[in-house]
């Protein structure tokens, strides 16, 4: 199967970088699922997990926070806000960082419910992504 490079990007570092079968990201409209070949496309990137297939069959996970995609006919580059290979997720900080903004939710005092609804999809995907670990 025909492979595409592959440059997964954060603020703080390049994640992964190399050739790669497939790839399912999360769109903004939907699932986007890229192959070789694909049309070149700009699209925004919200919290959920990337699949990446690798040519020696593996897969990758990745917890993605958003951020943005470039697909052209020489590469793919996905800068996203941050991301974690799932097999770098501390899951017990993960899942203590949910019960914060649930509790925090649960709060009269509280006024930035967005912030805290966000918190705790990123907390949930980052809990999810953790448990593909193969």
């Amino acid at each position: 199967m025909p492979t595409f490079n592959l440059e997964l990007v954060t603020p703080a570092r390049v994640l992964f970088e190399g050739e790669v079968q497939s790839l399912r990201a999360p769109g903004v409209e939907g699932s986007l699922g890229l192959m070789a070949g694909h049309a070149p496309l700009l699209t925004e990137l919200k919290i959920g997990l990337i699949k990446i297939d690798l040519p020696n069959g593996a897969q990758e996970f990745v917890s993605c926070s958003g951020g943005f995609m470039e697909v052209t006919r020489q590469k793919t580059i996905i800068l996203a806000d941050s991301a974690e290979m799932a097999a770098d997720i501390d899951v017990e900080r993960a899942r203590k960082a949910l019960q914060t903004a649930e509790v925090a939710l649960g709060s009269s005092e509280e006024t930035n419910v967005a912030d805290l609804k966000l918190q705790i999809e990123r907390a949930k995907n980052r809990i999810n992504v953790a448990q593909m670990r193969v």
